[in-house]
């Protein structure tokens, strides 16, 4: 903006004819520049349209020529215009040919001070804003179109203004640019108006956007203008599809009534807060809070009326599942007979649930909720241990545990568990305790009925080690009284064998009957006292390989007859808790059974196995021996009881029992499957859980 001329100096240079004569133009007699049809040139108006030059004739020179013939009017519009009016060349300085008086109010330069410097309207500019403002300009001069910029500048006293810029670029007759015509305004006041406005809706927005609650407003007419997202959200609808819509559409029919009477009270000029139903897009029903207040004009009349929305939806699930628990914890209590308490030890008032007041003998409502009116009803035996408890509890913080009885008003007693805990304020000083009480009379009834019953079993146990024992000196008793004249008979039959001679045939077959029955009267007896030992013997628990006996009793029959072919299938990993002799006994019994019942295949089988049945583990030895008919399964475990003659097959008929026995023992259970001519598998389980110590 280089140099600056005066009004005078403009007016001046009118009279002496060389503002236009100076461009190149000659003057027509008002002194305005002469233009002939061939001058006319088209440009860009401000306002977008295509004008012809005549409309950018030099304000400068149009100015001259006003002020020439009105020269005091249009100086006192100039001078009190809000606006600063320039004029400024089209060179790379944009120097400054015209600037009004009111820069001194905007920039607090003088428009000498801005002669005198051409850089200075520059340096002024914002320096964020300087290279926006330069390319502007130079737009200006390519394109030869007004400019219409908003920038900062900072003034002489270091202030920042805001500043709207609208310059107009100014043709010569051969479209040249010759300079730039504009004028200035002060937009500080609007623009902190504009963002004190911005910030305030921006704030607003994130107020109403960001509350978790839902916003509605209505006009005078209930029709809705507003809503922000969360109560769309609520309701399911988009904004298009609510606006102008009347409230009234948002509540089922039978509460319309019930509506009308809020918005009156709104009309009324009445905030207020209330529960209400809306309905959703789909139909279904919106329990909410509302905090509703009218909206008041400048005049004093209604205008409507802005809604604060609180979806109670979850509350309301999350109040009834709560309630729920209360009933179900209510019932499992009654049905538990289990009570709670709350003491207060400040006011010594103690609140019972309503289970309790039974328990104690109360109708109910009719305990005085008094700590002394319970110590009335706790048996005067158990009063003081039961102080004491408390007493440790609310001072050493030990856990409030304690059975008790309570005598009620008809001399019945009973028996109560309580437990409890205490409640410390901030200091730490006890001020509640909280517990449970429940009824435990029949637990002690059943305690001293399992009492009484366990004297029973040790007293019938007693009388069952007597007889054992008894059983035992008769078992010993009858071996020792059998077995001698069994010997003698042995003894003198093995001597006539020496004079077998002197017997016929006859005699002689006397004799051999005579000692085979000797002989299996011994086993007989023998097989008495094991199965007598095996049910009075104390069992020595162990992990037990069953497949590592098993072998070993296949192998001592195949040494036992080695002309026999027979083929075992022993599987691997068997094992068990028990007494490692008694199931020894066990396989061989059941093995030698197997081995004795295939004697007469040419080729036997026998297969030791277990399987996993219905979450047991069942163990089997099968064979494809004689079998039996199952109809006479009933004999299997009874002594002496055989199903195959003892000429076919011989035996002492004691086994399967010794078996049953051991099975018993081991908590298990033994079966058979068999069939005829097709061979027979015997089935038996034990309980294999690691005993503890003491079984």
């Amino acid at each position: 903006m280089g140099r600056v001329k005066s009004q005078d100096d403009a007016e001046a240079g009118v009279k002496e004819g060389k503002t236009a004569e100076d461009e190149g133009q000659t003057l027509d007699s008002a002194g305005a520049p002469e233009r002939g049809s061939n001058d006319l040139k088209e440009i860009d108006s401000p306002h977008g349209k295509r004008l012809d030059d005549r409309c950018c004739i030099s304000s400068l020179d149009m100015f001259a020529s006003l002020v020439r013939d009105h020269g005091d009017f249009f100086s006192n519009i100039l001078e009190n215009l809000p606006l600063v009016i320039y004029s400024a060349k089209a060179d790379d300085l944009c120097t400054t040919t015209f600037v009004g008086d009111q820069v001194l109010g905007l920039t607090g330069y003088t428009p000498q001070e801005l002669l005198d410097d051409p850089d200075l309207w520059i340096y002024i500019i914002h320096e964020e804003d300087r290279s926006m403002v330069m390319a502007e300009i130079d737009e200006m001069r390519k394109q030869g179109k007004p400019s219409n910029l908003e920038y900062r500048i900072i003034t002489k006293s270091g202030d920042i203004r805001h500043v709207r810029d609208r310059s107009m670029p100014v043709l010569d007759d051969r479209g040249r640019l010759i300079r730039f015509d504009g004028y200035m305004e002060d937009m500080t006041s609007e623009i902190v108006q504009r963002r004190e406005v911005e910030k305030s809706e921006m704030m607003y927005r994130m107020l109403i956007e960001d509350i978790r609650d839902g916003v509605w407003a209505f006009d005078e007419n209930i029709r809705v203008t507003f809503a922000n997202n969360n109560m769309l959200e609520m309701l399911g609808y988009r904004l298009d599809e609510i606006i102008g819509k009347p409230g009234f559409m948002f509540a089922d029919p039978d509460l319309i009534p019930e509506a009308e009477e809020h918005i009156n009270k709104r009309r009324n000029g009445v905030q207020e807060s209330f529960k209400f139903e809306f309905r959703r897009k789909d139909g279904t029903k919106l329990p909410v809070l509302v905090s509703a207040s009218p909206i008041i004009g400048d005049d004093e009349s209604f205008k409507g009326s802005i809604l604060f929305i609180r979806d109670l939806t979850k509350e309301i699930e999350t109040h009834e599942a709560l309630e729920e628990t209360r009933r179900r914890f209510e019932l499992v209590q009654k049905a538990a007979r289990i009570g709670s308490w709350d003491w207060n030890m400040n006011t010594d008032e103690l609140v019972w649930s309503d289970q309790v007041e039974p328990i104690f003998g109360f109708e109910y409502g009719a305990f005085p909720g008094t700590f002394q009116a319970f110590m009335d009803r706790v048996h005067p035996e158990d009063r003081e241990s039961l102080l004491a408890a408390i007493e440790e509890c609310v001072h050493y913080g030990k856990e409030y545990i304690i059975e008790h009885r309570i005598l009620l008003e008809d001399g019945t007693v009973k028996y109560v568990l309580e437990v409890g805990n205490v409640l410390r304020d901030g200091r730490g000083n006890p001020y509640r305790m909280v517990g449970i009480v429940k009824d435990i009379s029949d637990k002690k009834q059943a305690e001293f009925e399992i009492r009484e019953l366990n004297k029973e079993l040790r007293r019938q146990t007693k009388n069952l080690q007597a007889i054992n024992k008894e059983l035992e000196a008769f078992s010993f008793s009858v071996s020792h009284d059998l077995k001698s004249p069994l010997r003698h008979i042995d003894g003198f039959s093995s001597l006539l064998e020496g004079y077998s001679e002197a017997l016929d045939e006859k005699g002689r077959d006397y004799l051999s009957r005579i000692r085979s029955n000797v002989m299996r009267m011994d086993d007989l007896i023998d097989s008495l006292l094991k199965l007598s030992r095996i049910a009075s013997q104390p069992l020595n628990w162990e992990k037990v390989d069953l497949t590592g006996l098993a072998r070993d009793v296949a192998m001592r029959l195949e040494e036992s007859d080695s002309r026999r072919e027979v083929q075992f299938d022993i599987r691997e990993g068997m094992e068990v808790w028990g007494d490692r002799n008694l199931l020894a006994v066990l396989l061989s019994n059941l093995i030698g059974n197997a081995w004795k019942f295939t004697s007469r295949r040419s080729k036997a089988e026998i297969e030791v196995g277990m399987m996993e049945l219905e979450n047991r583990t069942i163990f089997f030895i099968r064979d494809n021996g004689e079998g039996f008919d199952m109809q006479y399964s009933d004999k299997l475990f009874i002594p002496f009881q055989r199903i195959h003659s003892e000429k076919d097959f011989p035996g002492s008929g004691i086994g399967l029992s010794i078996v049953n026995r051991i099975i018993n023992r081991h908590g298990g259970e033994i079966w058979f499957s068999s069939e005829v001519d097709k061979g027979t598998s015997v089935f038996f389980t034990f309980d294999v859980r690691e005993p503890t110590i003491g079984s």
